[in-house]
């Protein structure tokens, strides 16, 4: 008798009966595409690349604070707001004896991360093109399969990737745009990650060419930490979380790496 009833109500009633539907389905596709989104947040990593040989790796606090102190009634709330900051906050390099001292830090390796764009016909597509300074290629690891490390402030190794796109060799001259005026490079080798390194391009300088061009003496963009054989990760980090206890560097490892890297991808 009910369903007799309610077929004649949808007979009389067509077009409130497909608007309700069609509400409701709607509705239905929000939740799942907004259950999505927030299983995929919750789940999601920001995977390393260049630092990929890097347990430990020690950066600068990217975030700007606020605390907030009200008195209402007798009591007293403190509120604390953390926001990001997109552009990058730097470490001073004199902390690289507090780590080497840190026990169960084999090596500390200082890396430097800046702009450096090659000026090519091809370009570098879809990828950031970012310099650092050779002593750091270890952090990933970055091999030689051509050529020599650089040595001369005019001295350029890249990687196989930039290389084979723009067809570049060992002696080619290569001109890069960074943070100072282009300058011309002689390409003296390439270098080949031994992980896949798939949104960037690293272009290496030697060490006191990369200082010039990150534009900020005294300082690091961070330091990698290469432990003794046999450290535990967890162990090393929080041992290293202590010895920096008073300043605003801070100690990451495993998923914790790749915001540093990356720092639009959060």
């Amino acid at each position: 008798m009910m369903l007799r009833y309610a077929l004649k109500s949808v007979r009389a009633r067509k077009a409130a009966f497909i608007g309700a539907f069609l509400a409701l389905m709607c509705a239905a596709a929000l939740i799942t595409a907004c259950g999505t989104l927030l299983e995929t947040g919750l789940r999601g990593t920001i995977r390393t690349e260049r630092y990929a040989a890097t347990p430990v790796l020690v950066s600068a606090d990217q975030n700007v604070h606020q605390t907030t102190v009200k008195h209402k009634k007798g009591k007293t709330k403190i509120k604390h707001k953390a926001k990001p900051i997109a552009e990058r906050a730097w470490l001073p390099q004199s902390l690289e004896g507090t780590l080497a001292r840190t026990p169960g830090v084999a090596r500390v390796v200082p890396e430097l991360t800046f702009l450096a764009e090659p000026l090519t016909p091809g370009g570098t597509g879809d990828r950031t093109a970012y310099g650092h300074a050779w002593d750091s290629a270890a952090l990933t690891p970055y091999r030689l399969t051509e050529g020599s490390a650089p040595k001369a402030a005019t001295d350029l190794v890249i990687d196989p990737w930039l290389a084979a796109r723009d067809h570049l060799k060992v002696g080619d001259r290569l001109t890069v745009q960074s943070t100072q005026a282009p300058r011309s490079y002689r390409i003296s080798g390439i270098a080949a990650p031994a992980t896949d390194v798939r949104h960037q391009t690293s272009l290496f300088f030697s060490t006191a060419e990369a200082r010039r061009l990150a534009t900020h003496p005294g300082q690091v963009t961070a330091f990698g930490l290469v432990p003794d054989r046999g450290t535990d990760t967890g162990q090393l980090r929080q041992a290293v979380a202590r010895a920096l206890h008073g300043t605003t560097a801070q100690a990451g490892s495993g998923d914790g790496r790749g915001p540093v890297e990356f720092l639009d991808a959060a």
